[in-house]
């Protein structure tokens, strides 16, 4: 059984803080949000459903959409399309975030992922 705690206490201040602020905004999004932590990635389920997985690292987050190649809606092409490269979550596309700057825009990508998974 994995914890949070496991994943947070190996990387710094800064990478805990912008996790922080991205779990907060995904439970905000709906009442039945809840994550699922496992050894490698923190997943955020719908219902049942898991719609992103983060993956803690040295220097910020890795988020993954689990969304099919060409189910993102992404003006900005900020997700990296990783359906034909190896990665620990679910999903399609990968989000590299290592500052808020692109906050609301990033939880923009991440609600069409729980909408989807919602269906």
């Amino acid at each position: 059984m994995f914890t949070e705690q496991d994943h947070l206490q190996k990387v710094d201040f800064e990478t805990r803080e912008l996790y922080e602020q991205i779990k907060e905004r995904l439970i905000a999004l709906e009442d039945n949000v809840t994550t699922q932590p496992k050894k490698q990635t923190i997943g955020f389920k719908i219902d049942n459903n898991i719609f992103c997985d983060i993956v803690l690292q040295g220097k910020g987050l890795k988020i993954y959409l689990n969304l099919k190649s060409g189910d993102l809606q992404d003006q900005k092409q900020i997700a990296r399309d990783v359906s034909n490269v190896g990665h620990w979550g679910n999903g399609s596309y990968e989000i590299k975030l290592s500052d808020l700057e692109d906050i609301d825009y990033i939880i923009s990508l991440l609600k069409q992922s729980l909408r989807k998974n919602r269906e």
